[in-house]
């Protein structure tokens, strides 16, 4: 039989491992919850202004994911209307875009103290756009232009110039549809369209 001394010095040897057992518990849960709470996003909503080489967009990005975000833009861009020989007329008219943007290395950008609010990384892309013929402006020599509706994949980066400033640039490949002004139902032409992306912004 053990004494009853001893007795109570293994209970409190006992009790003191089970108590640091605990606390080795609740400081990896603890770091496991920090982690978890501290995983990049994509901002709730955002809005912004932003002007390229063909053009001047506004647009609002809202987090549908952690890592997706639901671009829907409104701008006016310069098109190629029309040739007469060989001689070239310009329009600008409206643009309506829907775009889910995956912004796939925010993880790596945060862990590497790098900026991403304001949605800043690097993101995959499926732009949807459609330009109606409707309102154009600019040149209007040859008459009316053509509807579009175009599909792009597309690879681009966001970065920041200062506070608020950003640039963007990107680039895909994707399906162009032409409708004529006449018979919007029947005369359309298909083609692949090359998608080349520069612009400066504003985020608010």
């Amino acid at each position: 039989m053990l004494s009853s001394s001893l007795l109570k010095f293994l209970r409190y040897f006992e009790t003191k491992a089970v108590m640091k057992n605990m606390i080795l518990m609740l400081i990896f849960f603890s770091i496991a919850l920090s982690t978890y709470a501290q995983q990049a996003s994509v901002e709730k909503s955002i809005f912004g202004f932003q002007l390229g080489a063909i053009g001047a967009w506004v647009y609002n990005e809202s987090r549908l994911d952690n890592h997706i975000a639901l671009r829907t833009e409104l701008g006016f861009q310069v098109n190629q209307a029309a040739s007469v020989l060989q001689v070239y007329a310009y329009t600008a008219s409206p643009s309506i875009t829907s775009e889910p943007r995956w912004y796939y290395n925010l993880n790596k950008r945060q862990a590497k103290s790098k900026a991403i609010k304001g949605n800043i990384g690097n993101f995959f892309s499926l732009r949807n756009t459609y330009s109606p013929y409707f309102v154009t402006l600019l040149d209007d020599r040859f008459g009316h232009t053509h509807s579009t509706v175009s599909i792009t994949p597309t690879w681009g980066i966001r970065r920041n110039l200062g506070t608020n400033f950003t640039y963007e640039a990107g680039i895909g490949l994707g399906w162009l549809m032409i409708m004529s002004d006449i018979n919007p139902n029947t005369d359309k032409k298909h083609q692949l369209e090359p998608y080349v992306n520069l612009r400066l912004g504003y985020s608010f």
